[in-house]
């Protein structure tokens, strides 16, 4: 693997100056557009500046392309304005030319000249790959707020009232005094997150066989942003302290006949706990990977000692949704390998709020030590809102 050279604190350096318009994504309006303005302290996307994508139309024209309703190229050409159509035609058009002529290039993440001392030139570019996926789904289990400023929100939580507020009126006596509810006011605001990805300027002078360098770099890193967010999520989950009384699930007992504690009675404890809070049945339980092997064999297996096939799942080493037969209707498994080992959670999607404020992405350039590139800025932040809507456990592997 390439080692990536990249010069520290550039836009410390007297030299560093942004250039050209900044490009942000906007969750909220879901929508692309160019252009900023300049406020006390911070740099906001401007209602003013010129769209460049449409996320709604793409999303539209995707459905219809997978309903046979429109051509490839029509949904290739989904989202993007007028001004910026022609340039994505030319951009399929020599794709289309590339995979005619054999031509395919994937993923690479390659700053410096030194890197390429030993890449020559060849007739064609088969593949180049250093792309690592990783994919979470813990953002699809909570309350998203998407924004298209950077002032955040305000998140009113209306108490419940009295227990039994509706009483039987008597002859002689007054109706029942309801009592005000609380309200508890949290405000998100969101944080600044920052990347850079920069180029030298000998590049220009190496001669190899790598076209459009700088779009395979910022490729490479795709989905960053979502592993990034997604860990502000579960650093939520793994904060929330343990209730109930959870045992190890892969203990077996004197005789190794089967398993001593039974992990349908410990999820079944902490689903109860929190319907208890009066605000309805729980919508998620959540666990490791390791966890939910444990979990699955415990319910599945008749046997321990041999545990038959039937007893086993198909190895998915994705983070991702689980199904766990009828148990547990109206319940949603989440496994994700950022939960903490040995605990197990359970929620309801209101438990956590999570802002969002796009992305901010400029070039820049830095004359007086040769290099150039693109700065991105992100805007989110994570809170837990209803702490009595997130129950967790532990002690059930180990």
């Amino acid at each position: 693997m390439y080692e990536q050279n990249i010069v520290a604190d550039m836009s410390r350096r007297s030299g560093y100056k942004e250039i050209g318009d900044a490009i942000w994504l906007r969750p909220e309006s879901r929508r692309i557009t160019i252009g900023e303005v300049s406020l006390p302290g911070v740099k906001s996307p401007t209602n003013d500046g010129i769209k460049v994508f449409d996320l709604d139309d793409y999303t539209k024209k995707k459905k219809q392309f997978e309903k046979g309703e429109i051509s490839r190229f029509e949904r290739a050409m989904a989202g993007w304005s007028n001004e910026f159509a022609p340039k994505q035609q030319t951009i399929i058009e020599e794709e289309h030319k590339a995979k005619k002529e054999g031509r395919r290039v994937d993923f690479a993440g390659l700053i410096e000249p030194t890197a390429f001392a030993n890449v020559k030139t060849t007739q064609r570019v088969v593949a180049v790959f250093t792309k690592i996926e990783e994919f979470h789904e813990l953002l699809s289990t909570i309350r998203v707020l998407n924004i298209d400023d950077l002032n955040g929100v305000a998140i009113y939580d209306i108490n419940s009232l009295d227990v039994d507020p509706i009483q039987r009126a008597g002859t002689h006596n007054l109706p029942y005094e309801v009592s005000a509810p609380g309200i508890t006011k949290t405000t998100l605001e969101p944080y600044k997150y920052a990347w850079r990805v920069a180029f030298s300027n000998e590049l220009a002078l190496v001669n190899f066989d790598l076209p459009n360098l700088e779009d395979l770099v910022l490729q490479q890193i795709t989905g960053k942003l979502d592993v990034r967010r997604n860990k502000d999520v579960a650093a939520k989950f793994n904060a929330t302290g343990n209730v109930g009384t959870q045992a190890n699930w892969t203990t077996l007992n004197t005789g190794e006949t089967r398993y001593a504690n039974n992990a349908y009675d410990d999820v079944k404890e902490l689903l109860n706990l929190l319907y208890a809070e009066g605000y309805g049945q729980a919508q998620y339980v959540g666990m490791h990977p390791d966890v939910w092997d444990a979990f699955y064999r415990n319910i599945s297996a008749t046997t321990p000692t041999g545990l038959q096939p039937f007893t086993m799942r198909p190895v998915d080493y994705n983070n991702s949704f689980r199904e766990a037969n009828a148990l547990f209707p109206g319940v949603q498994f989440v496994v994700d390998t950022l939960f903490t080992t040995n605990r197990i959670y359970t929620w309801r999607a209101d438990a956590i709020f999570h802002i969002f404020g796009g992305v901010r992405a400029v070039n820049f350039e830095n004359n007086e030590i040769g290099y150039r590139g693109t700065t991105f800025r992100t805007y989110f932040n994570t809170a837990t809102q209803r702490a009595t809507l997130l129950k967790g456990g532990t002690g059930i592997i180990a």
